[in-house]
């Protein structure tokens, strides 16, 4: 769907099709990025939102976020 953004909570979010997810890690809260859903979306995601992200490939899955 053109336009949509969809956020959620939990590191599976983005592996079912979730563009940005929030993953608590320890105690900080942190943030994935999914750059294949967000394109399919036609949503541009900013470069400086993208260095805020622990894990930001193409397709990010299950993949724990990194420090």
């Amino acid at each position: 769907m053109d336009g949509l953004l969809t956020v959620g909570d939990g590191p599976g979010f983005v592996a079912n099709g979730g563009v940005i997810a929030l993953v608590q890690q320890g105690l900080h809260l942190r943030f994935q990025v999914n750059r294949t859903v967000a394109a399919a979306a036609r949503l541009t995601i900013s470069s400086q939102l993208l260095r805020l992200t622990r894990v930001s490939g193409s397709d990010v899955g299950d993949e724990e976020c990194q420090e």
